[in-house]
């Protein structure tokens, strides 16, 4: 106290003698950080570097032994593209030195006549993000074949909180969201949100071994089967599958049997909502049957035992696994060439319009879930020249027919085929652009919004808008596609989003910019925003206002959209809190609330309920008293421009701030923000990727 008020101490110092058990705890102490320091910071010489501490002296110069080569750092832009004038509150702005480790005291940079607290405290949870990366080369790698500590798993890959073992997620990943959220927050800790109680894990896993169904929920999984994820992707013939099953007729090779069987119990049972231990049963079962005999073997049978055993899988928190099993699919059906039409081969109509039904399904899924990881989409339309399926009744066409019949106007399972093939085959192209080593400039992302545009405008009218008569299943048909479509915009355009977003500009200004690229970034801007606002309010409509009792396939689709389009509007309300539009962000995030407190039963609602919770900042709504200085404080917006933390030791720009905060994303558009930075430069980013990136 009186140290810290400049006054003469008056109190006599206490003296005491160090016990053996204190100069023992200090001996301990001083191995423990030699050791840390070994590990962590190996090319430090610390008997040299406390050589140079003590001939500096108490008042000398703070310097690092291993110094570090300082980098321009770019001023905060404002709205009109100017730089930003300092806050007269700068100096307490959390700036965070390169110096600083984790494990140093921030107050040892800081001027003693400063208050630190909030500093400190805003400085260790930025820390806290930028370790957010995997803790070593092998840190991608997963093992999800006994998940009894399932922290993170999600088969959305959007509430990934901690990158080890959860393998590689791309920028178009909701991960990627969730992180730069996550620091907008100020880093908030989310390590608890994905923890379950042990012993709870273990009751479910006993009720998994201990479950035996009986022949009626056999027949009841196959029912539901049919009558939800049939309807949505038909890759089975119904009348086949189940004369197989009744014996009627013989079905494949057993262990080729056994794995279709069991994967479409599984999702039956998944689709009637039964407890995971059901679904995992039939789950095991189907990976139970898979041995070197199938994986050396190759049929129709197989790709659609894997590929529906892959959705399963990543319904069940398993994507990474999914994605193996999607990769064998794939990889098997091209061998096959279902790829091809192949028009002289003398087979029958009806086993032609399989293949194609198998094909069209397997892209479908790779596709979906490549951009739910945000990953390459492997699949191209190289060479690729099968037709799309035939849209019919089953009824009309069975194996014994000698003709294909003539497609019908009418809605059908197999419409619902065509269009997600037609939307996966025209977004894949656009989503592998946007993600590309070079991304597309905010008027080329435009043109590709056009695209998909000019191809929505061509589905008939009852999936393009609100239909009175869609109902059941049609509707949760043209609600999934809309989602879909929803998405693919918010990719396309959120890296507009996030530039503005994190530079501080607003995302819905006043006045058009008059610079033509500028302008095209706004538009962008707005278009993530509305997307993400459409997807939340048709969710909210779908599930909410309808009064519908969702099935477990509808409400994983819809939590699976919805939590990708939360991020939006909570990045902006951290960025841009005096919008005229605050109000609108606060209500969609009403409408998600109430979504998700309606599926409070779904492990995943309440885990991204927990977060919601953590992440959204207060906002007063317009007109409260208080509003007039709502997002006035942006100092973590400066201190994000100012800090270097991310750059690490020896200041290897690939391999600092990529793998922290934004582990997933792209350099070019990391240039956007430090375009101060060496070898960051505009477009040419990509020349600082390596072979590995």
């Amino acid at each position: 106290m009186c140290e810290r008020y400049g006054k003469a101490c008056k109190y006599a110092q206490y003296n005491a003698r160090p016990t053996r058990e204190h100069i023992a705890h200090l001996q301990d102490t001083s191995e423990s950080l030699r050791r840390v320091i070994a590990k962590y910071l190996p090319d430090i010489d610390l008997d040299e570097a406390v050589r140079r501490v003590e001939e500096e002296g108490e008042d000398g110069p703070s310097r690092s032994p291993t110094p570090q080569p300082q980098r321009p750092v770019s001023h905060l832009r404002g709205s009109g593209g100017g730089e930003k004038k300092a806050s007269p509150h700068h100096h307490i702005s959390p700036h965070i030195s390169p110096h600083i480790s984790p494990h140093t005291n921030p107050s040892s940079h800081i001027s003693p006549h400063t208050d630190t607290t909030g500093e400190r405290r805003a400085a260790a949870r930025t820390v806290e993000v930028f370790e957010r990366q995997p803790k070593n080369a092998a840190g991608y790698e997963w093992n999800e074949r006994h998940l009894r500590t399932p922290r993170g798993h999600d088969g959305t890959s959007t509430l990934a909180v901690d990158p080890d073992g959860q393998g590689y997620l791309g920028f178009a990943s909701g991960a990627t969201l969730l992180r730069i959220l996550q620091f907008c927050a100020g880093g908030v800790s989310l390590s608890d949100t994905d923890s379950r109680d042990p012993r709870e894990r273990e009751r479910r896993i006993r009720e998994r071994e201990e479950y035996r169904p009986s022949a009626i929920e056999l027949e009841s999984f196959i029912d539901s089967y049919f009558n939800n994820y049939h309807l949505q992707y038909p890759v089975l013939h119904q009348p086949t599958f189940r004369a197989q099953w009744a014996n009627v007729v013989p079905h494949p090779p057993d262990e080729q049997w056994q794995l279709v069987l069991n994967v479409v119990l599984g999702l039956g049972a998944f689709c009637a909502s039964q407890p995971d231990y059901v679904i995992n049963h039939f789950l095991e079962c189907a990976v139970s049957s898979i041995n070197v005999d199938l994986i050396e073997a190759g049929s129709l049978t197989l790709v659609q035992g894997f590929t529906i055993l892959a959705n399963l899988a990543q319904k069940m928190n398993k994507p990474n696994a999914a994605y193996v099993y999607l990769g064998i699919a794939g990889r098997m059906a091209v061998g096959l060439g279902l790829h091809r039409e192949l028009p002289f081969w003398n087979i029958s109509p009806f086993e032609r319009e399989v293949r194609r039904r198998v094909w069209w399904y397997l892209w479908v899924v790779d596709a979906g879930s490549s951009v739910t990881f945000g990953r390459p989409i492997l699949l191209t339309m190289n060479e690729c020249d099968v037709n799309y399926v035939v849209n019919l009744h089953d009824p009309s066409f069975t194996p014994y027919s000698t003709d294909s019949p003539q497609p019908v106007d009418e809605i059908t399972p197999y419409a619902n085929l065509i269009f997600q093939s037609q939307f996966h085959v025209v977004g894949g192209e656009l989503y592998n652009q946007a993600t590309s080593v070079r991304p597309p400039s905010s008027t080329e992302t435009l043109a590709m919004d056009a695209e998909l545009g000019r191809w929505q405008a061509t589905l008939p009218e009852w999936i393009q808008a609100a239909h009175p008569s869609a109902s059941g299943w049609v509707g949760f048909m043209r609600q999934k596609l809309l989602w879909r479509i929803c998405n693919l915009r918010i990719i396309l355009h959120r890296r507009a989003f996030l530039e503005r977003a994190l530079t501080g500009k607003p995302l819905l200004p006043e006045q058009q910019p008059e610079e033509e690229e500028e302008a095209a970034e706004v538009e962008c801007a707005r278009l993530c925003l509305v997307n993400a606002r459409d997807t939340i309010h048709s969710v909210h409509e779908f599930l909410i206002q309808s009064g519908r009792v969702w099935t477990g396939l509808e409400g994983w689709y819809a939590l699976h959209y919805l939590f990708h389009a939360c991020f939006v509007p909570l990045i902006a309300l951290h960025t841009n809190r005096a919008s005229p539009v605050v109000e609108q962000w606060l209500d969609d995030l009403a409408k998600a609330r109430e979504v998700l407190e309606a599926m409070k039963a779904e492990p995943l609602a309440e885990r991204f309920l927990h977060i919601l919770d953590l992440l959204q900042p207060h906002v007063e709504r317009p007109g409260h008293e208080d509003s007039a200085t709502a997002g006035a404080d942006l100092s973590w917006l400066d201190a994000l421009q100012h800090s270097t933390a991310w750059i690490g030791s020896g200041a290897d720009t690939t391999g600092g701030f990529g793998p922290g905060i934004l582990p997933f994303a792209d350099l070019n558009t990391l240039s956007s923000l430090w375009s101060g930075l060496e070898g960051w430069s505009g477009g040419d980013g990509a020349a600082a990727l390596g072979p590995g990136s």
